[in-house]
């Protein structure tokens, strides 16, 4: 199930690549800010005591490679 998911990113990335057509220093920022908040909600769950998987956080990240990865496949 999880490559569903995460061809689902790769391709909203192309598309979201095709009706926003920013530079590629926007779409890096955009996606290290992606990464930075991920990485302070993790921290701020693991502040509360919830259990975060090894496999959730490797999916998410996973998810936001895809997303980035398909926006540079079409620049």
């Amino acid at each position: 199930m999880p490559i569903i998911w995460i061809t689902i990113s790769f391709f909203a990335g192309v598309i979201s690549s095709d009706y926003l057509p920013w530079g590629i220093i926007t779409w890096i920022m955009l996606g290290l800010g992606s990464v930075l908040a991920v990485g302070c909600v993790f921290f701020f769950k693991i502040l509360n005591n919830q259990e975060i998987t090894k496999g959730q956080r490797a999916l998410i990240l996973g998810l936001i490679w895809a997303f980035f990865l398909g926006e540079f496949a079409t620049n």
